[in-house]
């Protein structure tokens, strides 16, 4: 027993391990209890030994680009953590990558949490959290980027054990030869720093893959793209599995130096969450979650926007028409007139998709929502903290929102209309016959409202952008017309598969980024074809 106890702790972990790959060091897979995984499947949370009461726990966020090397570097911190040295004859993986996934796509497609609670033998006197993302910028384009947000979103919002309540260090993979980011590589940046509070900005480590002896040329790329950071640590993942070839001492030469090099970055790395200050995420919580409302809400509001300004069309219509015939209606003759305007269909959709319906207003408020059911809907993204919705126009409260399998779309149409149509609408309020220029002089009246609703939804944007602006370490490159046209020429210049729906995906972005350019800076172009009525 004495014996067994004083064997090191990485031959105490192979003892009862079947071999995962063969070879030369052979391969063994960490053994991981799963302790949680999400209804999705796209959330999990696996650990190694047992919580021990009153330990120091440190977590790592790691991030970057697909193709970066995340998957091998963190496999090679595990190695360090266990002490596996260059002479073992074995090494260790923790993450198992899909050997079949083209490598223009990300190989991580959950987010997967992995604690390693502190063992004695480990190189560390703490527990160590690695969080490990999806890779930003892979083939499936920029729709599948904004799921990684939402994943991440949720994760952070998991209450309990299942979450995590502090950060202590964002690992930002990238490799050391970039000389300069590409639009691409630049958009994946800083959609990583969109994703937290200003306070994290000290927190953020680079962590360079295929590095060699010199100094990396990334460097100066990240200081021209002005992304912060507090320090970078090299490393080459060849060496972490690397067959050995006893006949080849030049080669096992360079892929010690290289094994060498990591470890002492490793080390570095790992000493370093000692002295760095953890962050707790509740500012990151707050540029998420208030990223994840203004989503919604533009989204929303953009329809109401839409049919509102529709509405002054019709309105604009009808008081010409009025003015035109003043004679006729004063005399109460009744002609028949033509309208387009938009309105809202219900759309029946996939049973599996969940949409957020007020059914009083008849609008959909929140689509593709995370809550599935009607009870729960005050914790859906368009529900304010008072549970009011914020996007339908009556700003109804959850109880009267229904989750459901179909949708209030936008349809325009044509319709006939009489001046009869007009006098009831007003009349009947007004109880009372009214004149041509009575009538005239109502519709402007309600111009007027429905001008004032669309700047009140503008404003309700701006200063939710606003408040973004002041938490959050990076601006969404989403909203930013500049990238999306980067993008644009990018992928037109590549074209590589699936370019055509990418391009589509951006358009659509393209347009919703306009829109919150007009608002952010306070202009009303929105309004400004409708700006008086016909006069």
């Amino acid at each position: 027993m004495e014996e067994h106890d004083e064997k090191p702790l990485k031959l105490s972990v192979i003892e009862d391990l079947p071999i995962a790959e063969p070879g030369s060091p052979c391969i063994y897979n960490i053994p991981l209890n799963q302790v949680m995984r999400d209804e999705d499947g796209r959330i999990g949370k696996f650990e190694y030994g047992y919580k021990v009461r009153n330990d120091i726990s440190k977590v790592v966020m790691m991030v970057g680009a697909t193709g970066s090397g995340k998957t091998t570097l963190i496999n090679g911190l595990i190695n360090y953590v266990f002490g596996v040295e260059w002479d073992d004859s074995f090494r260790f993986k923790m993450i198992v990558e899909n050997r079949l996934a083209n490598q223009a796509e990300s190989q991580t497609k959950d987010i997967t949490c992995y604690t390693l609670h502190h063992q004695n033998g480990f190189q560390i006197p703490y527990s160590l959290t690695i969080i490990d993302t999806p890779g930003f910028g892979d083939t499936e384009g920029v729709e599948r980027d904004r799921q990684i947000i939402e994943q991440i979103r949720k994760f952070f919002s998991t209450p309990g054990d299942n979450g995590i309540s502090h950060i202590d260090a964002v690992g930002f993979v990238a490799q050391s030869s970039q000389a300069r980011l590409s639009p691409v590589q630049r958009y994946i940046f800083d959609n990583i720093l969109a994703l937290f509070g200003k306070d994290i900005r000290d927190n953020i480590f680079l962590l360079l893959t295929f590095a060699d002896g010199q100094k990396p040329q990334v460097l100066s790329a990240v200081a021209e793209a002005e992304i912060p950071y507090k320090k970078f640590f090299k490393f080459n993942n060849s060496a972490i599995y690397s067959q050995k070839d006893e006949d080849d001492d030049s080669c096992q030469n360079f892929t010690s130096y290289f094994w060498i090099m990591g470890c002492k970055s490793f080390k570095m790395f790992l000493e370093q969450l000692l002295s760095v200050e953890s962050k707790s995420l509740v500012l990151t919580k707050d540029v998420l979650e208030e990223r994840k409302r203004i989503e919604v809400y533009i989204e929303g509001i953009q329809q109401d926007i839409q049919v509102g300004l529709s509405k002054l069309e019709t309105l604009n219509r009808e008081a010409k028409l009025l003015k035109e015939h003043e004679e006729d209606v004063n005399r109460n003759k009744n002609f028949t007139f033509e309208v387009e305007e938009d309105v809202f269909e219900i759309v029946n959709l996939n049973w599996e998709r969940s949409m957020t319906n007020c059914m009083t207003c008849k609008r959909t408020c929140c689509k593709d929502c995370m809550v599935f059911l009607s009870p729960a809907l005050y914790m859906c993204h368009a529900m304010g903290w008072n549970g009011n919705c914020n996007v339908c126009p009556r700003k109804c409260k959850f109880t009267e929102h229904k989750s459901c399998s179909f949708m209030f779309d936008i349809k325009r149409k044509k319709s006939q209309r009489t001046v009869d149509d007009i006098r009831l609408r007003y009349e009947k309020a007004q109880e009372k016959k009214l004149s041509a220029q009575n009538l005239v002089d109502r519709i402007r009246s309600e111009f007027d409202s429905v001008q004032k609703n669309i700047l009140a939804m503008a404003e309700s944007v701006r200063k939710s952008l606003q408040r973004l602006k002041e938490i959050a370490l990076r601006p969404d490159p989403l909203t930013t017309l500049e990238y999306i046209d980067m993008l644009k020429e990018n992928e037109k210049r590549q074209a590589k598969p699936g370019w055509l729906e990418r391009i589509g995906q951006l358009d659509q972005l393209r347009q919703r980024a306009e829109h919150i350019k007009d608002i952010a800076s306070g202009n009303t172009k929105l309004l400004q074809e409708h700006e008086h009525l016909n006069e």
